[in-house]
């Protein structure tokens, strides 16, 4: 999963899959980041909040263009949802 902070904001990206499935299900969601350069030296942050996706396509965009700046070795994930599609 992949995100990016603007403002008071946290855009996430992942592939549709069982994360997705339970946001729908339950949009509260708690969000936990890792820095980690050993065992010793380490932080994390959790945030608490309410999910809801984006439905205009200028905001999806927006949003993909701001996570692709910030990660961009970005690339779709093929996962087992997806296979088993095929």
């Amino acid at each position: 999963m992949n995100y990016y902070l603007e403002d008071s904001d946290i855009y996430l990206f992942t592939t549709e899959a069982v994360k997705t499935h339970e946001i729908d299900a339950n949009p509260e969601i708690r969000l936990q980041v890792e820095e980690i350069h050993d065992p010793v030296h380490w932080r994390s942050a959790i945030v608490n909040g309410r999910a809801s996706r984006l439905t205009v396509q200028e905001d999806i965009d927006r949003a993909m263009h701001s996570i692709e700046e910030r990660h961009p070795t970005l690339s779709p994930a093929i996962d087992r949802t997806w296979i088993d599609a095929r």
